[in-house]
């Protein structure tokens, strides 16, 4: 059995880039970076906004079943999004 990494992964985020990220993307940086994460892109012409007839609401349910790990980890995204005001 092969692993991806030998040894604890490095802590800084540009050594963890250099270590796990292929070749071909090296160059995207700023993509995986964590500080950029907290940041929304410019927008652009091509933004696009979801209207809602007679604004009524889109009905509530779930979309397919979680269990409580997936769960608790959807409402750490969403906590984590809401709170870079990004949705």
């Amino acid at each position: 059995m092969s692993t991806l990494h030998s040894g604890p992964l490095p802590t800084d985020e540009a050594e963890l880039f250099a270590k796990v990220v292929p070749e071909a993307f090296k160059d995207f940086f700023d993509v995986f970076s964590r500080e950029e994460a907290k940041n929304m892109p410019p927008h652009r012409e091509f933004d696009h906004e979801i209207h809602l007839e007679n604004d009524q609401m889109p009905p509530h349910s779930h979309i397919y079943l979680l269990s409580g790990t997936e769960l608790s980890l959807l409402r750490e995204f969403l906590d984590n999004m809401l709170s870079k005001g990004f949705i």
